[in-house]
């Protein structure tokens, strides 16, 4: 589950002058009607580790998933390394996806790697 980070232009804009707003966050803004917003990023929730231990072994859990007609992104050796880890969440997005582990619940994502510098310095 993800959830989108906006900031209304013209909110920006009488705290920073519009030449002063780099061309890259430019690019990345959405309309809403008649409001223009800046896609600062989005916050995605992770998964639980301890929902893994539930489950005896790998093949357990994906019979879980499969009775709710849901496919398990995770491989055996991403299932064995979240619980050898000790992390309390981790993500995975698709198959193709590389697993990371976290301390914390969410992480946050920026819209592209050169505004993140231009939205951390507000």
């Amino acid at each position: 589950m993800s959830t989108t980070y906006y900031a209304n232009v013209a909110d920006v804009a009488i705290y920073i002058r519009p030449s002063e707003i780099p061309k890259v966050v430019w690019d990345e803004q959405e309309s809403f009607g008649e409001q223009d917003c800046f896609v600062v990023g989005k916050k995605f929730v992770n998964g639980k580790s301890y929902a893994l231990k539930l489950h005896s072994s790998y093949e357990a859990y994906c019979a879980h998933l499969r009775s709710f007609e849901m496919e398990s992104v995770l491989s055996k050796a991403d299932y064995e390394l979240i619980l050898k880890s000790g992390k309390p969440f981790y993500s995975k997005w698709s198959k193709d996806f590389q697993l990371h582990l976290f301390d914390t619940k969410t992480h946050f994502v920026w819209r592209s790697g050169r505004s993140r510098i231009f939205w951390k310095f507000l």
